[in-house]
């Protein structure tokens, strides 16, 4: 039985590249559509150049917009057609505004290279879910900041239960 400690994240299969990504450059708009129509949870961005630039969650979008009209209660509805429609051309606006734009991406959420041990991703993967980050993949990294695909703590776990790598 291989040691856990001196296995590669690459060599365990742990690696999905059936992941959501956009560029900065993208739309509010598409990354709402993402969420809301292939039902994903974290979308990778990248800049122009497809380097990794931060993780975008679905609350993280969905916060970033402010409520349609029609959605906020009746007792505290705007009842100013006017302000009414200024708040809705608000709502459009956000969702043609660049990702860049809207969000502060860095690269200060966890991610890793592929061939980091897997014990180091496990290790990022718990220190993420004690912050307040909502991300629930491992971005994986290559050497020239290209993203190579992401790992979750659902495949990991799987990895560990199928080698028996678990007390």
């Amino acid at each position: 039985m291989e040691n856990s400690d001196a296995v590669s994240i690459e060599d365990t299969k742990v690696i999905t590249n059936d992941f959501c990504i956009l560029k900065d450059t993208d739309t509010v708009a598409e990354a709402l559509a993402l969420i809301t129509v292939q039902n994903a949870s974290e979308i990778v961005i990248v800049d122009e150049a497809k380097k990794f630039a931060g993780i975008l969650t679905d609350l993280s979008i969905l916060r970033s917009l402010p409520p349609p009209v029609l959605d906020v209660p009746v007792k505290f509805r705007i009842k100013t057609p006017k302000l009414r429609k200024q708040l809705n051309e608000e709502l459009v606006d956000s969702l043609k505004k660049p990702i860049r734009e809207v969000f502060k991406l860095e690269k200060i959420k966890p991610y890793t290279s592929k061939n980091q041990r897997l014990i180091y991703a496990i290790d990022k993967l718990v220190d993420s879910d004690k912050s307040t980050s909502e991300i629930r993949v491992l971005p994986i990294i290559n050497e020239d900041e290209t993203v190579y695909g992401v790992a979750s703590p659902e495949s990991i776990l799987s990895y560990l239960k199928s080698h028996q790598k678990f007390c």
